[in-house]
């Protein structure tokens, strides 16, 4: 979607034009940096779940909550327990003696 987010009223001042013109040139160079800079993160992203769901290692990981947000096969397997058991549930309930204050 495109539209005006400036504007200069008539007869316009050229040096108006040129201030308004580099605050728009330096908004479109972010804008593109900051697509860049979610496109990289998109692929790394992509790239970490991807080997975190093929690894033949066990792997957890956990949200901020210290609840389960990704368990592979191999990892919930070591825990004796499905996949779906340990789905977004929190880690000490799985653990609780190595987590007990």
């Amino acid at each position: 979607m495109a539209g005006a987010n400036d504007f200069l009223p008539k007869p316009f001042d050229v040096t108006a034009l040129g201030v308004r013109l580099t605050i728009a040139e330096r908004q479109m160079k972010d804008f593109f940096e900051r697509k860049g800079l979610e496109e990289s993160l998109l692929q790394s992203q992509e790239s970490f779940h991807r080997v975190v769901k093929t690894s033949n290692d066990g792997v957890w990981l956990l949200n901020a909550q210290f609840r389960t947000e990704y368990i592979n096969p191999q990892m919930a397997e070591m825990l004796r327990y499905q996949v779906e058991e340990l789905a977004d549930s929190p880690v000490n309930r799985f653990c609780p003696g190595h987590l007990a204050a």
